[in-house]
């Protein structure tokens, strides 16, 4: 007769065993289907359909226009760039432990700035413009811009907030983002005289 001691021991590698073998499958699984998703086949029938397409333009009409428009306005005075992650213009300081840090740093990476304006010389931030738009569909927005002024504040990045409108006074746009990065529009570098002049003569 066996002893139940040994049918007890036997059992129990025989479950380690058939756990071991199930974590092995799962994991080889996981890397399938990663390897699939960089390749961009997330399909295992052979098919070869892509996984992913592309997305929609980076910004709404409104906002393309006034981009071309920012862009020629701070011409050598600043280095503007759309839709750039708050992540990629804050980071987190030194927390308690690493998964703070990283849950911190994860929120960051969720917000997206409408644009980012650099210095020519660096590259480094000289503020932020952030979109600020009346419609209905905006009304939700509240708790996003809090969280961005407030991130923004904190870190020393100076950030102007401008209405979203059909057209723009730009000797007017170009003053108010300036002093709210704290520089006077009358000593900064570039030519916005003469881009406000013939920004404001194609209106």
């Amino acid at each position: 007769m066996t002893d139940p001691i040994t049918i007890f021991v036997a059992a129990v590698i025989g479950l380690l065993v058939l756990a071991g073998i199930i974590v092995i499958a799962v994991n080889a699984s996981n890397k399938a289907r990663n390897a699939l998703a960089d390749s961009g086949q997330m399909f295992p029938d052979g098919a070869g359909r892509p996984g992913y397409e592309p997305a929609p333009a980076l910004m709404t009409p409104e906002e393309a226009y006034l981009y071309v428009h920012l862009v020629q306005l701070f011409d050598q005075a600043a280095i503007i760039c759309p839709k750039v992650r708050l992540a990629d213009v804050v980071r987190p300081q030194t927390l308690r432990n690493k998964s703070e840090w990283q849950n911190t740093f994860n929120r960051l990476t969720r917000k997206r700035l409408d644009f980012v304006c650099l210095r020519i010389d660096d590259l480094t931030t000289l503020g932020v413009i952030e979109l600020d738009d009346a419609g209905p569909e905006q009304a939700g927005n509240a708790e996003h811009d809090e969280f961005v002024d407030s991130v923004l504040n904190a870190a020393g990045v100076p950030i102007s907030r401008v209405q979203l409108l059909a057209q723009y006074d730009f000797t007017v746009l170009y003053n108010q983002v300036m002093r709210d990065f704290g520089i006077n529009p009358e000593e900064a570098t570039g030519n916005a005289e003469e881009a406000t002049e013939a920004l404001d003569s194609e209106l």
